[in-house]
């Protein structure tokens, strides 16, 4: 069986990086796992560039040690990404980020640089929330409505879908469920101290808010 290669990263790279680094680009799917390990060269400084699962990522991190590898993920939430970093990625793209940062990232990956897409860059760093979009968002975990927390907080409704947003930002999320998915994650940092704040501070009224 021979390696898949993965012709539309392959030409991808080749028009973003010409000839200027070389490459292993491949499919990395869990059953060619043996073929794509015979392929490389066994240089610890090899390079792979291919989309995939976590799985098959996993496995071919085990076979080849040290093995510099960028992914593009069949399926890019934030949890799966982390997943990937986890298993020894050095590097992400979204698939439909594709034509305009995977080249940039192969070459940081190559200069010892660790590539993330943004959203998961600001999760890596554990995001710095504000009180106030700590109230809010601890609120959206309890279930509360934007009316109901606006009623609350002594708030605007306009105020607090404005402070969700710059919450959902900082969070890498782009909704209620996963904001909720990511604050009750044990895996992000942030747990259930957001309901604790938000239950104790939103008793007190506030002021400059409106």
């Amino acid at each position: 069986m021979a390696v898949d290669i993965d012709q539309a990263l392959e030409a991808e790279l080749a028009r973003g990086l010409g000839e200027t680094i070389s490459v292993t680009v491949v499919a990395m799917a869990e059953g060619a796992l043996s073929e794509i390990e015979a392929a490389l060269s066994g240089d610890a400084a090899e390079l792979i560039v291919g989309a995939g699962s976590l799985a098959g990522v996993e496995g071919l991190v085990e076979r080849v040690p040290g093995l510099l590898i960028v992914v593009v993920p069949s399926t890019a939430t934030v949890r799966e990404m982390r997943g990937f970093l986890r298993a020894g990625v050095a590097g992400l793209v979204r698939d439909s980020e594709v034509g305009a940062s995977l080249a940039a990232t192969v070459q940081a990956v190559r200069g010892g640089q660790l590539v993330v897409p943004l959203e998961l860059g600001w999760q890596i760093a554990k995001p710095v929330l504000s009180r106030r979009q700590k109230q809010v968002l601890g609120l959206v975990v309890l279930g509360l409505s934007n009316g109901e927390i606006a009623a609350k907080l002594h708030l605007s409704e306009h105020t607090v879908k404005c402070h969700l947003y710059s919450g959902f930002r900082k969070l890498g999320v782009s909704s209620r469920d996963e904001a909720v998915a990511t604050i009750l994650d044990p895996e992000s940092g942030l747990g259930t101290g957001i309901l604790s704040i938000s239950e104790a501070e939103s008793e007190v009224a506030t002021h400059g808010d409106r």
